[in-house]
């Protein structure tokens, strides 16, 4: 099974939709050095969400890519990926749906926890990685559209049938 082929109730253009936010949350990005103290729970400090953050987790929503029937806090526990930026940037199109739904649900406990991994970078990789993953997966579905286009010409024409058209080439 392909990486296009597990998310095909999401469509390429609800993808694309998500890749948009990936120049503002790069620019979000802080180094460790302005990295402010945090602390989590009841006594932690939180500056008003982003607006691009806000519009970025509706869209993750709208889009189908977080997922549902998924015991995100158990995975987490058991993954590294959701904190690694090196495992995202390997990671396949099922475990980024896995690593965003895993920060936005995050988020809903943590006040600002995703806009704190969008500053550390973690989003913006997972989005960075889900472009080229996507890239690859459409890439490799137009290549076999064209064998398949190929074939299908090929078996007319043995078949005898003229209407077929001839390959240009």
């Amino acid at each position: 099974m392909s990486d296009w082929d597990s998310t095909a109730h999401v469509t390429r253009f609800e993808i694309a939709r998500v890749l948009s936010y990936l120049p503002a949350l790069e620019a979000m990005r802080r180094s460790s050095d302005d990295a402010p103290p945090t602390r989590r729970g009841m006594d932690a400090v939180v500056d008003p969400e982003p607006e691009v953050v806000k519009r970025f987790r509706q869209d993750l929503y709208d889009s189908g890519l977080i997922l549902y029937d998924f015991d995100w806090i158990q995975w987490e526990r058991e993954h590294r990926v959701c904190s690694d930026v090196d495992a995202i940037s390997r990671a396949d199109l099922e475990t980024l749906r896995k690593v965003l739904t895993a920060h936005v649900r995050a988020d809903r406990y943590f006040a600002g926890h995703l806009a704190d991994v969008c500053q550390r970078g973690i989003i913006p990789a997972a989005v960075r990685r889900m472009a080229a993953v996507t890239r690859r997966a459409v890439s490799l579905a137009r290549r076999e559209a064209k064998r398949s286009q190929h074939r299908h010409r090929t078996l007319r024409l043995l078949d005898g049938d003229s209407s077929a058209p001839a390959r240009a080439g």
